[in-house]
């Protein structure tokens, strides 16, 4: 855990950025920082290969803070820790376990999608 800002003790110093470069910011990561009103950072992350809420790990937040341009509060760097990522994670799939449980012939759920030219994976093919 050598290099880890007293604010993120407990997290593990892994990898960061998985090669995806500038793409897009996934949806659980937009969904964790608009929820935790930090969607600011989706730019910055951006340009620093965290483009997914799997990339948001200690080493990942260590480089973001050493970003010239982005001014990370203690607040701020306190909710991007790997433990408050896992409670997020736990909320949403406690979530979905009610809402899937509740279903009955009153209500009913919809997969919608949209089709891209490069699309190949399972969702896309439902």
């Amino acid at each position: 855990r050598s290099g880890c800002l007293p604010c993120l003790a407990g997290c593990s110093a892994t990898g960061w950025g998985r090669g995806r470069g500038a793409e897009e910011a996934k949806g659980d990561l937009r969904q964790f920082l608009e929820l935790s009103s930090l969607g600011h950072l989706l730019e910055p992350m951006s340009r620093h290969g965290i483009v997914a809420l799997s990339d948001l790990t200690c080493a990942s937040v260590e480089v973001l803070r050493g970003d010239p341009q982005v001014h990370l509060s203690q607040e701020e760097a306190q909710i991007l820790t790997e433990s408050a990522v896992a409670a997020f994670r736990k909320n949403v799939q406690r979530e979905t376990s009610k809402l899937l449980a509740h279903i009955d012939e009153k209500h009913h759920l919809i997969f919608l999608s949209h089709c891209k030219s490069e699309a190949g994976s399972a969702a896309a093919l439902m």
